[in-house]
């Protein structure tokens, strides 16, 4: 036996992860995750589309589309084909772009985690499923397979690295996995390429380089898939690498495994609403019902008082990669026109004297002491106080976000906010047609019509 065998045999969590891989099928997923993947799916490719008309998008897409490679799959929203790693990256760029992704923070236990989320795994496989012919049902099986590995794969505290979410090239292997019809050995040497893939650093939080690693992360896993299927091999001993790389916060072989293909943790995404940083729906979420409740106007504010739960976030943004993680930008925006949208996180926005004269007002005091992104989500209530120029004070706080499993958004508020972010990009009639194509995803035989309306029914 060779030593990359000895070392797969002795792999419990890879083991287990390809098993899980190998039996996921169509008909033993319940009922109500399928409907939950469907309409992440929608709420993914509106994420997609917003993300696609960011500036930092089109400087990606330009140099990629000059190459003229090989026509394999559609670019979102831009009207060319390009090469299958190519589009993969692209398209899961775009996913990330508009800081629209949907998240995950905790364990089935309610314990902090390292974070993960849905923009590595959905694109790649929307991407791929172009080039594979995939049936809808093969698509929602993929989708549940990496989505679930990559919620499990990321359950170990990185932060105390420098690092925002590692081991992301984990889960959306997986999926490519499933998705290439891998057998185990394939899937095991897969996983074991893709544990090398790139991490997502603090220090690139704020700049267009944390979109670029996410979406390095998501082609990473695409290549290593691949380039199983055709024998290159990898050691897929993911307890090892965790333990050598984060040290005692490695999440432990039985938390990775427990009650795998019965406890379905790819259920307890939150959801954003809005194009800014989960660390800051709290207090969007405060200030837009404050603002809804006491009809204020922001001309009558004189000062905004914010307790943030993470103090990293409060600064004046730069630009608009900085300005979706800024709680002085979104809470300014949301004070004016009582909502965060897309059209807030534009050069033309940034520069509108409305805005930059209510950040003037805001004042912020982290209640924890602690101004590190290394702190915990949700660890703390966000809290505000609106101080009104007649004397009037209104005030309000919350731990999570509306979208969070403790308030989760119903079926029809995720359609609501797929309609609401792909509105720039597909008409009225195009955006329904997708919709409905999406939440009938079992019953198609491919998703060529689908990627056809997404790639060349709006062209920018």
């Amino acid at each position: 036996m060779s030593q990359n065998q000895m070392n797969q045999e002795n792999n419990t969590v890879s083991e287990g992860f390809a098993k899980f891989i190998l039996d996921v099928k169509f008909g033993n997923i319940p009922k109500d995750l399928v409907s939950f993947i469907k309409v992440l799916t929608l709420k993914c490719i509106a994420d997609m589309a917003a993300g696609a008309g960011m500036p930092h998008s089109r400087k990606l897409v330009n140099p990629v589309r000059e190459r003229r490679l090989p026509g394999d799959v559609g670019v979102m929203t831009y009207g060319f084909k390009t090469s299958l790693w190519e589009g993969v990256f692209l398209n899961s760029f775009f996913a990330h772009a508009a800081e629209l992704e949907d998240d995950a923070f905790f364990d089935a236990d309610f314990n902090s985690t390292g974070p993960s989320w849905s923009i590595t795994v959905i694109p790649l496989l929307l991407t791929f499923a172009e080039r594979q012919r995939l049936s809808g049902k093969q698509l929602i099986e993929a989708i549940v397979a990496g989505l679930e590995i990559h919620r499990r794969s990321c359950l170990t505290h990185v932060a105390h690295r420098g690092v925002l979410l590692g081991q992301g090239s984990i889960g959306p292997v997986a999926g490519a996995a499933k998705a290439l019809g891998l057998n185990r050995e394939e899937i095991l040497s897969a996983m074991g390429l893709a544990i090398s893939g790139p991490d997502v650093q603090i220090v690139n939080y704020g700049y267009d380089g944390h979109f670029f690693e996410s979406a390095m992360q998501t082609m990473h896993a695409m290549i290593a898939a691949e380039m199983a299927k055709n024998g290159l091999t990898g050691n897929p001993d993911l307890s090892r690498f965790l333990s050598l790389k984060y040290g005692d916060t490695s999440a432990s072989s039985e938390k990775m495994l427990a009650d795998l293909g019965t406890r379905w943790l790819c259920r307890d995404f939150w959801i954003k609403k809005y194009p800014a940083s989960f660390g800051l729906h709290s207090t969007i979420d405060i200030m837009v019902e404050l603002k809804n409740k006491h009809n204020i106007n922001w001309k009558d504010i004189d000062t905004i008082e914010v307790f943030p739960a993470n103090g990293m976030l409060c600064y004046v943004p730069k630009d608009v990669s900085s300005a979706v993680v800024s709680q002085y930008w979104v809470l300014a925006v949301a004070a004016v026109d009582g909502d965060v949208t897309i059209d807030h996180m534009t050069e033309d926005a940034l520069v509108n004297p409305d805005y930059r004269e209510v950040m003037a007002r805001i004042r912020h005091t982290c209640p924890s002491g602690d101004n590190s992104i290394q702190q915990p989500l949700f660890s703390h209530k966000d809290s505000i106080k609106i101080c009104m120029k007649n004397g009037l004070e209104y005030t309000g706080e919350r731990q999570y976000p509306i979208g969070s499993p403790m308030e989760p958004l119903t079926d029809k508020q995720m359609k609501d906010l797929f309609a609401k972010f792909s509105a720039k990009m597909f008409s009225p009639q195009n955006c329904e047609k997708i919709a409905g194509m999406v939440l009938n995803l079992e019953n198609l035989n491919d998703i060529d019509e689908l990627m056809d309306l997404l790639t060349y029914r709006n062209v920018l």
